[in-house]
């Protein structure tokens, strides 16, 4: 079937509908954003957004737009605190985050942006990191650990995958299975990656706070 066949007499209402200057603006922004993401050639802009200014009714807007649209930030089950934010990803653009504990303990938790890269490091010490109400700048992000004589706890909501690829050398690495079974393919991911020596890293799985 096809999609016209689907559309209601609502929707053909409105796509019949006269844009206004507002509603041109939004879709040259869309396309702009589109060119500074790399999701449209400079071609690809140019021809678009000379299309939305030519452009009379919202039927013909809305195929301009259509493969830009930001999806809507997506949360790791209902009631949890885990956001991810796509659109803060220009916040940590090109930044590792670091954690630190070298004989004391260090912690990240309440709400606190995690962007793509963060790097682990506890050394006769011990790192909590809580991501229950954490914003993700990335629906995949790594957590690069390097444990030694120390201990580390990430904890992390259920509808949370944690993929976990370091190495363990005369130490402990405990993973909830709940965070490896998950299988929806928008969860957010958490690669877990890096070596524990002579150290323990702990996985569990709890609800948001």
């Amino acid at each position: 079937m096809s999609a016209a066949a689907n559309d209601t007499p609502q929707d053909d209402a409105v796509a019949r509908q006269r844009a206004s200057d507002a509603d041109r603006e939004q879709a040259a922004r869309l396309i702009g954003e589109g060119l500074a993401d790399g999701r449209l050639t400079v071609e690809e802009h140019g021809e678009r957004l000379d299309a939305v200014f030519a452009a009379k009714t919202l039927g013909e807007l809305a195929p301009l737009t259509a493969d830009l649209q930001r999806r809507p930030p997506a949360v790791a089950g209902p009631g949890r605190g885990l956001v991810v934010d796509e659109g803060a990803a220009a916040a940590t653009e090109g930044e590792v985050d670091r954690v630190v504990a070298v004989f004391r303990g260090a912690s990240r938790d309440g709400r606190w942006l995690l962007g793509p890269q963060t790097r682990v490091a506890a050394v006769h010490g011990g790192v909590h990191l809580d991501l229950r109400r954490a914003v993700l700048t990335h629906r995949s992000v790594e957590v690069r650990v390097l444990c030694v004589m120390g201990g580390v706890t990430l904890t992390v909501p259920p509808g949370v995958r944690v993929v976990h690829s370091g190495t363990t050398f005369s130490g402990r690495t405990r993973i909830d299975r709940r965070v490896t079974e998950v299988t929806d393919p928008e969860a957010p991911v958490v690669h877990l990656t890096g070596r524990v020596l002579w150290g323990a890293l702990h996985v569990r799985c709890k609800e948001g706070r």
